[in-house]
C-alpha cells in the first residue's frame, strides 16, 4: 500500500512539473478557465498525455485559440 502511494505521489508531481514547465500563466488560464483543482488538471494531462494526443504545441495552439 505504502509503495503504490509512492508511486501515485510520484507520479502527481511528474504531472505537476509538466504543467510548471507550460509557465505558470497558462496553468492558470487553464484552471480558472474550467475551474479545475491542480490534481484534476493534472489528471487530464495525464490522460491526453498517454493517449498521445496532447504535446506542448498543442497546448500552446489551445490556449492562443481560447
Amino acid at each position: 500500500m505504502i509503495l503504490a502511494q509512492r508511486v501515485t505521489q510520484k507520479e502527481h508531481q511528474t504531472e505537476l512539473d509538466f504543467l510548471r514547465d507550460l509557465g505558470e500563466k497558462k496553468v492558470k488560464s487553464l484552471k480558472i478557465a474550467y475551474e479545475l483543482t491542480e490534481r484534476e488538471l493534472a489528471l487530464i494531462l495525464k490522460l491526453h498525455r498517454r493517449s498521445k494526443i496532447l504535446d506542448k504545441d498543442w497546448i500552446n495552439k489551445f490556449i492562443a485559440d481560447n
